[in-house]
């Protein structure tokens, strides 16, 4: 989600953070803006479903553990705090380049990045930071705490959303 700040730095470091959190667990980043970060963890195969999800799960919450550092010196400088929410999803991605006359930009295109996008939507409403799908939510093995079921713009049917029980 859109970090809150002082522009410019707020953006850039609230992308490093991201960026540093999901490269170092094996995650591809596609699209970093000043509104969003979209890191992809590729699978491969059937049969590392759950180590990959373990993978992106740890990559959130080292995004976290980076940017409570960050807000730790902007406090103490008197600047805002960099605030925002994470989605995670189980799913596919089509790589694309998305373009309008004068600009360029390579990004992650299909239902599950909309589904996830909206799944991070709600991280206001919830007052939680880090929402899981269901399917993602049943690859994990640590504790999990449901946190309900939402109706997501443009998905079918009441999705069930979970959080870690330690943040």
């Amino acid at each position: 989600g859109p970090p809150a700040g002082d522009g410019r730095r707020s953006r850039s470091v609230y992308c490093e953070a991201g960026a540093g959190a999901g490269g170092g667990r094996g995650g591809k980043i596609l699209h970093c803006s000043g509104d969003g970060l979209l890191i992809v963890f590729e699978i491969g195969s059937k049969e590392r479903e759950a180590e990959v999800c373990e993978s992106a799960l740890d990559a959130a919450i080292d995004a976290f553990d980076s940017l409570a550092v960050v807000n730790h010196r902007r406090r103490h400088a008197g600047q805002p705090e960099i605030e925002f929410g994470l989605g995670l999803q189980l799913g596919q991605v089509t790589h694309a380049n998305v373009d309008a006359p004068g600009r360029l930009d390579f990004n992650g295109v299909g239902q599950d990045v909309n589904m996830t996008a909206r799944i991070q939507s709600l991280t206001k409403e919830t007052g939680e930071p880090l929402l899981l799908s269901g399917d993602f939510a049943k690859l994990v093995q640590r504790p999990l705490r449901r946190v309900g079921e939402y109706n997501l713009r443009g998905v079918a049917g009441a999705q069930e959303l979970f959080t870690p029980v330690e943040l």
